[in-house]
């Protein structure tokens, strides 16, 4: 098959599911072109990247300033747009009036015009990225339209004055897929027809991820490890005060966070507040061996994510998958689809939101009982199985395949 994929950014360190997705797809030996608004502005690149030539594959559609430098792109190519297509050059004009994400919708649809190819599936990755996108569905040279929803695309508009954003645009996706059984039923809710809609989790590629069976001698110091943006939804600040919580009450403790974000500053001062810098570090941007190896040198991995006040929440958390993968056991918390990736207590513990003394509670079993660590890590190796890449790229074939065939 011939796929294009949409993204806003690519290729983003903290979006290695659309990464995955892509080299699956290569490896099964498909086409794929990324499209996406632009490159992240980051230091660090996912090894892959070079490997896959990914780069090469990616066209990059501008994201323009404001309106009048959306113009400008728009007269560059404005002939051969209305020559060429000139309905739908009328309806991308009734877009960019009717929306705030008109320039970025033009940018789009410009670039698309003039790669000018036909494409068998055509998948967005984000609903709002669909919205984006969905011109492409109206056009009958195309293939089907698939959409993918992770999270805060569908929770973030869960909320009375945000409804209807997504009114009409279910309908024209051949397929819309929610990577958990919570976000698939917030898509249902929120006009997605049950019959257009299906969960399909994002996977992990267990070959990446060496599983190792941990043991902790209760004399060392318990290893942690976090890997997350520095986001309000990843709960880092309860688990930096649940941390400080264990030391505070004698238990020796090391804490590493990877990953860096718009919550930087805060996170530091409340690692300087609870005297625990020493024993908390934040480590910013790694690459994707760099977490392997991280997730290796460590005996508990956390990750305590909540709903953030404008009601985003996290989707899958596939870090926590990976994590299981290298025989990590977990501690997590009830929230969203993550319930669906952890095996509660036997893999790890799952506790309420934004509860501090929980999360300390749940550290303190695993740092009093070290034989629940070798215990939980040997039952990894299941979430890894479940999991696997390779066998969900295999589904996604299929899931692209029917909906080729119900257009």
């Amino acid at each position: 098959m011939n796929i294009a994929f949409f993204a806003y950014y690519f290729p983003k360190l903290s979006e290695t599911f659309i990464i995955n997705q892509v080299t699956g797809l290569l490896d099964r030996g498909h086409e794929v072109t990324i499209f996406a608004n632009e490159s992240p502005d980051e230091e660090i690149e996912h090894e892959v990247v070079e490997e896959y030539d990914l780069l090469d594959r990616t066209v990059y559609t501008g994201s323009p300033e404001d309106y009048v430098d959306g113009a400008k792109m728009f007269g560059a190519s404005a002939a051969a747009v209305a020559r060429n297509h000139p309905r739908d050059l009328t309806e991308v004009l009734e877009a960019i009036k009717l929306r705030k994400d008109g320039v970025a919708r033009l940018a789009n649809y410009i670039a698309f015009e003039e790669y000018d190819e036909t494409f068998d599936v055509c998948h967005a990755h984000f609903g709002t990225v669909g919205r984006q996108w969905e011109f492409v569905a109206d056009d009958p040279d195309q293939g089907a339209f698939v959409t993918t929803c992770y999270g805060t695309d569908v929770t973030g508009f869960v909320h009375p004055d945000r409804y209807d954003w997504y009114d009409g645009f279910w309908e024209k996706c051949d397929l819309a897929i929610g990577i958990t059984q919570y976000i698939r039923s917030k898509m249902i809710m929120l006009g997605c027809p049950e019959r257009r809609s299906v969960k399909h989790p994002i996977g992990i590629k267990p070959a990446s991820f060496e599983n190792r069976t941990r043991t902790f001698d209760g004399d060392d110091t318990l290893r942690i490890l976090s890997v997350a943006r520095h986001a309000e939804m990843k709960g880092l600040k309860y688990a930096i005060d649940a941390v400080a919580d264990c030391i505070e009450a004698g238990m020796d403790i090391q804490y590493r966070i990877a990953g860096d974000g718009e919550r930087r500053e805060e996170l530091e001062s409340r690692i300087d507040r609870h005297g625990v810098s020493e024993e908390v570090s934040l480590l910013g941007w790694v690459t994707q061996n760099e977490v392997t190896e991280l997730l290796h040198d460590s005996h508990l991995f956390l990750l305590p994510s909540v709903t953030a006040r404008s009601g985003d929440t996290e989707g899958q958390a596939l870090v926590l998958q990976e994590a299981q993968a290298t025989g990590l056991p977990v501690v997590a918390t009830y929230h969203d689809g993550i319930p669906e990736g952890v095996e509660e207590r036997r893999t790890g513990l799952l506790v309420p939101e934004r509860d501090v003394e929980s999360i300390s509670e749940a550290i303190g079993q695993f740092a009093h009982d070290p034989s629940m660590i070798e215990e939980y890590s040997r039952n990894t190796p299941e979430v890894a199985e479940r999991f696997d890449n390779e066998s969900l790229i295999q589904r996604q074939e299929q899931l692209y395949l029917d909906a080729i065939d119900e257009q």
